[in-house]
C-alpha cells in the first residue's frame, strides 16, 4: 500500500499548482539529503589509532579524519542523546538515551529520520543521533576547552540528515572549535499535534532541546566548553533556531545564535491552531481512525508504520500544509504558548549576541525550475492572481484583504506582464525572495533590538562563486541568476560537488578567499560573540535601526566586504505599508 502511495505522490502535479509544487520540492531538496559542494573530500587516517572517549553513558570510539588545509581530528558519528521515539513514544516529548556496556562504535554515520526523499522514504524511527567533530580530546581535568557551534539543518520540517557527506566539517575545523550536528524528528512525526494534551506537537524543537542539555552534560568529553556554545542553522534550520530563543526550556542551554535565511516571521510559519487541529481530525478520518476525541486520534495513529504516516500525510495534503511548530497548550513541557509574533512583541527573545543573515536572490529557491521553461512561466503569470495567495500563505486570513494584497504586490514588482520574460522571472524571484525570507529577517532584526542590550549583526550574502544552488534547484541550469538561497553554506560546510556545478568543475582562488572569510566571521562570533577578520580594515559594526546598516560579504564575483547602511530601503517601506494596510 505504501509504495501505491509513494507511486500517487510522484505522479500528483497539474497545471494549477505548478509552482507551488516547485517551491516545496525546491525548499527540500535545499536541505534534505543531497550532498553539498566543495572539493574536499570526506578523509579518514585508517592507518591511526582511532581516539575513544568516555562520557556516562559509555565508551565511544570515534574516526580520524583531516581538514581542508591538513589539520588531524575526531569525528565521533551515531552518538545517542535520546531513546528511539518509537511505539508510545511516539509524538511525546523525548527521553535522555540509556548507557551502553563496552565501547559503542561512534565510526558510522547513523539512520536519517523518516523522510521522503524524491518519492522514496528513507531513514527510520529510531533516528535521535548526534555526530560530533573535535580538534583535540582533553588528556587532563582542567584541559582549556573549546568553543561549541551545533548546527541545525533545515528542510522545511520534511527532510534533513546530519551526515559529514551533507555538512561537512572539513573548513570549521581549521578553527579551534568543536562541531556538532544532532538529529530531529521530521514531518508529521516531529510535529504532530492535537492542540490539547493528547499531541501538544513540536517534538521536532523538544529532540533539538534535548540535544542541548546532552551537550551540556557531556561536551566536555569531547574538548567542548558548555559555557560556549553557538547553535546556527539555515532555512527552517534558522526558523527552529528562532523558535528554540522564545522557548524557556532552552534557558542557559546555548549563548550566541546565528539564524541564516529564516525567522520565524516567514509567512508559512503564521499559521493558525485552528488550522492544525482540523488537519489532525481530517488526518485520522482519512486513515479510518476514530475522531472523537484527541487522544483515539493519537492512539490509532500510533499504529501505523512511520513510512505509511509520512508518505500518507504528504500525499493526501499534497504538501500544502505542512507540520510546523504551533503555540502548545498550557501543559508541563510546552515549548511556548502563544504565537511567535505575540512573543517578539511583548519582548520575550533571548537576549544574547546574535547574528542574521540573508542571500542576496533567495527567490531563486522558488523559481529555478522556470529558469528552463520561459514559455511555462509566461503561461504562469496568466493566473498569477490564483497563485500568490497561495504561494505566500495569505489566502486562509481572515484579516487579510486577500484581493488588495494580491494588486499591490503585482503592482511592486509585476507592473507590466507584457515585458521581457527573463526581467519578469527576475522581478519575481524578488518578490518571492523578499516575502518569505528577506523581509521577514529584516522586520525580525527591528523587533529584536527594540528590546536587546546584547550586540545584533546582520548581513546580506551577496557572492556569486563558480558554483551556486541555483544549479541544483533549476536541475543543472549553469546560468548566473544571482546569489541564491543557502549559497553561503558552500563557504562553511562542504559535501560532494555533483550537485552544485556541472563536472569537473574546481572551486577558484576568490572562492577559497571566500571560504577564509565566511570560517572566520563565524568562528570568532561562535569565540568571542563579535564576528571579526584577520586582515583588512572592515570591522562589522551591531545593527543600529538609525543607521539600518548591515555587512555586504561579497558582490557577485567581487569577494570584498563592506559595510552599508541603508537596508534595500524601498522594497522594505514597502512591505511595511504593505502588511499595515492590507
Amino acid at each position: 500500500m505504501s509504495a501505491e502511495i509513494a507511486a500517487a505522490f510522484t505522479c500528483q502535479y497539474n497545471a494549477t499548482n505548478y509552482l507551488l509544487e516547485v517551491l516545496l520540492l525546491s525548499i527540500c531538496l535545499t536541505n534534505c539529503n543531497v550532498p553539498q559542494p566543495g572539493n574536499v573530500p570526506i578523509i579518514s587516517q585508517e592507518d591511526l589509532p582511532r581516539p575513544e572517549t568516555t562520557i556516562p553513558q559509555g565508551t565511544l570510539r570515534g574516526t580520524n579524519m583531516v581538514t581542508r588545509r591538513g589539520r588531524s581530528f575526531f569525528g565521533f558519528k551515531g552518538i545517542p542523546f535520546a531513546q528511539p521515539p518509537v511505539g508510545e513514544l511516539r509524538f511525546k516529548s523525548p527521553l535522555p538515551a540509556r548507557s551502553w556496556n563496552g565501547t559503542l562504535d561512534a565510526g558510522s554515520n547513523p539512520t536519517p529520520c523518516t523522510q521522503l526523499v524524491n518519492g522514496r522514504i528513507v531513514g527510520g524511527e529510531d533516528c535521535l543521533y548526534l555526530n560530533i567533530y573535535t580538534p583535540q580530546l582533553p588528556k587532563y581535568e582542567n584541559a582549556t576547552l573549546l568553543p561549541v557551534m551545533v548546527y541545525i539543518y533545515g528542510g522545511q520540517y520534511r527532510a534533513g540528515i546530519n551526515h559529514p557527506e551533507r555538512w561537512g566539517p572539513q573548513f570549521l575545523l581549521d578553527k579551534d572549535v568543536v562541531f556538532l550536528v544532532p538529529s530531529y524528528r521530521l514531518g508529521i512525526l516531529g510535529f504532530f499535534s492535537t492542540t490539547d494534551e493528547a499531541s501538544p506537537g513540536n517534538y521536532c524543537l523538544k529532540d533539538i532541546v534535548l540535544a542541548l542539555e546532552w551537550i551540556q552534560k557531556n561536551i566536555q568529553y569531547f574538548g567542548g566548553d558548555p559555557k560556549q556554545v553557538t547553535i546556527f542553522g539555515g532555512s527552517s534550520g534558522a526558523v527552529t533556531i528562532h523558535y528554540l530563543t522564545l522557548s524557556p526550556l532552552t534557558q542557559g542551554l546555548f549563548h550566541r545564535y546565528i539564524t541564516q535565511s529564516g525567522s520565524v516571521l516567514q509567512p508559512v510559519v503564521l499559521k493558525d491552531r485552528s488550522l492544525v487541529a482540523e488537519k489532525a481530525i481530517q488526518l485520522g478520518e482519512i486513515l479510518g481512525c476514530p475522531t472523537k476525541t484527541s487522544t483515539a486520534i493519537v492512539d490509532c495513529l500510533r499504529k501505523f508504520e512511520a513510512t505509511y504516516l509520512t508518505v500518507a500525510d504528504v500525499v493526501f495534503f499534497r504538501g500544502r500544509d505542512t507540520w510546523i511548530p504551533i503555540a502548545e497548550p498550557d501543559v508541563p513541557g510546552a515549548m511556548f504558548t502563544d504565537t511567535a509574533t505575540n512573543l517578539i512583541a511583548a519582548g520575550k527573545i533571548r537576549d544574547l549576541p546574535y547574528l542574521v543573515s540573508v542571500s542576496r536572490d533567495e527567490g531563486i529557491v522558488q523559481t529555478a525550475n522556470f529558469f528552463n521553461d520561459l514559455d511555462g512561466f509566461r503561461k504562469y503569470l496568466d493566473v498569477i492572481d490564483f497563485h500568490l495567495p497561495l504561494l505566500l500563505h495569505y489566502e486562509h486570513l481572515p484579516q487579510i484583504n486577500v484581493i488588495a494584497r494580491t494588486k499591490a504586490l503585482k503592482s511592486y514588482y509585476l507592473n507590466d506582464l507584457n515585458a521581457d520574460i527573463r526581467l519578469l522571472l527576475g522581478n519575481f524571484t524578488q518578490l518571492m525572495g523578499d516575502a518569505t525570507f528577506i523581509y521577514p529577517a529584516w522586520a525580525s532584526v527591528q523587533q529584536h533590538v527594540i528590546h536587546a542590550k546584547n550586540p545584533l549583526y546582520f548581513c546580506s550574502f551577496d557572492y556569486r562563486g563558480t558554483v551556486s544552488y541555483s544549479y541544483m534547484f533549476s536541475g543543472g541550469n549553469e546560468d548566473d541568476w544571482g546569489v541564491a538561497h543557502a549559497d553561503e553554506f558552500l563557504y562553511l560546510l562542504p559535501g560532494r560537488p555533483e550537485m552544485f556545478g556541472p563536472p569537473g568543475y574546481e572551486f577558484s582562488d576568490t572562492d577559497w578567499h571566500m571560504v577564509d572569510t565566511m570560517v572566520q566571521l563565524w568562528t570568532s562570533f561562535a569565540t568571542k560573540g563579535v564576528p571579526e577578520l584577520n586582515t583588512g580594515n572592515t570591522i562589522w559594526k551591531p545593527y543600529s535601526p538609525s543607521e539600518d546598516n548591515y555587512l555586504q560579504i561579497g558582490n557577485g564575483p567581487d569577494a570584498s566586504i563592506e559595510m552599508k547602511t541603508g537596508f534595500h530601503v524601498e522594497r522594505m517601506q514597502f512591505w511595511n505599508k504593505l502588511y499595515a494596510t492590507t
